[in-house]
């Protein structure tokens, strides 16, 4: 896979998206690993369009979601699959009319995603 191009844990590819809102954030782009605060398990593999602190998720730039299987889980809010902490709530962010989670401060970290072979 080319460096715009990445593998996700179900095995299928991600590619970079470059839109008006990557452009418009200065055309830089990074994967990332976002983990649960508490018990570090991974929540998602996030694109992170630009510089600056990761605020919100936009839904459109979530590449992979992980997901209890055994759990029934609420669309409406972003938790950790181990622990059920939350992580974010689903709101629209008004100045780009897109839908998001809006994250909760100290509730996840992040890392750069580095695809496993």
């Amino acid at each position: 896979m080319s460096r715009e191009s990445f593998l996700l844990p179900n095995g299928e590819g991600y590619r970079i998206k470059s839109d008006e809102y990557s452009r418009s954030r200065g055309g830089s782009s990074e994967m990332l690993d976002v983990r649960c605060a508490r018990c570090s398990t991974k929540v998602l593999i996030y694109q992170k369009d630009g510089p600056g602190h990761l605020k919100r998720c936009y839904s459109d730039r979530i590449a992979f979601r992980f997901v209890n299987p055994d759990k029934e889980s609420d669309e409406a809010l972003l938790q950790c699959p181990q622990c059920d902490q939350m992580i974010g709530r689903r709101m629209i962010y008004k100045p780009e009319s897109r839908e998001a989670y809006g994250l909760v401060p100290g509730s996840f970290s992040k890392r750069k995603y580095i695809p496993e072979k």
